[in-house]
């Protein structure tokens, strides 16, 4: 990843929006890399040679129904944050971090 490690990623994103299930998928598969990952506040940890439909899936379902009431209900306020762009600018390594994103 271009600004830092997984392990800071989660680290990060669980210190922003404790709220969220951080699910990782990856193909790390070192004993103490997934133990720092979920110590970190990762949710869950696939790697990814074994995902399949099922296991995505019922991971998915764990996390929705480990989050707090409401928070799937669609907020229309101007405060609520775009997910979605927020991943997408992280992918293409702006610091999404230090920016307020719209």
């Amino acid at each position: 990843m271009p600004l830092m490690d997984g392990i800071d990623f989660v680290t990060t994103v669980h210190k922003l929006y404790p709220a969220l299930e951080i699910l990782v998928l990856s193909g790390y598969d070192k004993f103490e890399y997934v133990r720092r990952t979920l110590l970190n506040g990762a949710s869950d940890y696939i790697l990814k040679p074994t995902l399949n439909p099922q296991v995505l899936l019922q991971s998915l379902q764990n996390a929705a129904q480990r989050l707090p009431a409401g928070l799937l209900e669609e907020d229309t306020s101007s405060a609520v944050l775009d997910y979605g762009r927020i991943l997408e600018q992280y992918i293409l390594g702006l610091d999404v971090f230090c920016h307020n994103v719209k």
